[in-house]
């Protein structure tokens, strides 16, 4: 059968389904293993001792539940039992419709910085999450700053935006203006080009410089 990434869909009699001239649908059996990319459900809950009947899958009581995974496909074996024989295992395939999942901020800790300093952002200080999208398709927005400004290889940033991929190879930077204020930040949001996740703000606390004194 075919169902959506990270759905619950019911294994109807027209997929999956056993017939035994001597025994009725409640006696058919299904014991299910090795269930790959999700669970069987009976009644949307996990099987009681890993078994199902035919009698439970005709009325609409079975299905399964996708873990989400990327794989595209997933699986279960079965054998089918009248309670004195049981057929060869066999391999029930799925077939998983990928589903675009919108970017994930996992990591925004800010960072420490000199005042009047340029310091890289690093991955460890700012990353986002999205197995769908590649890092170069992965892009970082910058609405407004305070404080200073985002770079990108020492230049203003084109388009007020970066990459993650930008971001991992140490393109991106911060540079102070000289304020006093001990901190500074930027507002920003990321997107996959379908699905935005926003805004954020990233902070920078400063250590003060010893500015000389004017006359």
């Amino acid at each position: 059968m075919t169902m959506a990434e990270g759905a619950t869909a019911s294994i109807t009699s027209d997929s999956l389904g056993s017939t035994d001239p001597d025994t009725l649908d409640p006696g058919l059996k299904y014991t299910v293993s090795n269930m790959q990319g999700g669970t069987v459900l009976l009644n949307n809950a996990p099987l009681p001792d890993n078994m199902f009947t035919q009698a439970e899958l005709v009325a609409g009581e079975v299905s399964f539940e996708h873990d989400g995974s990327e794989g595209g496909s997933a699986s279960f074996s079965f054998v089918v039992s009248d309670g004195v024989s049981s057929t060869p295992s066999e391999t029930f395939s799925i077939t998983v419709t990928p589903v675009n999942n919108g970017p994930v901020v996992t990591t925004n800790t800010g960072m420490g910085m000199t005042e009047g300093a340029r310091k890289v952002i690093q991955r460890s200080q700012l990353w986002t999450s999205d197995p769908d999208t590649a890092d170069d398709s992965l892009w970082y927005s910058v609405a407004s700053s305070e404080g200073g400004s985002v770079l990108l290889d020492g230049q203003a940033l084109p388009g007020g935006r970066f990459t993650q991929a930008q971001l991992l190879a140490e393109l991106v930077s911060f540079q102070h203006d000289g304020s006093e204020d001990p901190t500074a930040r930027f507002t920003f949001a990321v997107t996959d080009g379908a699905i935005s996740s926003g805004p954020h703000t990233f902070v920078i606390s400063l250590d003060p410089s010893n500015d000389p004194p004017v006359v």
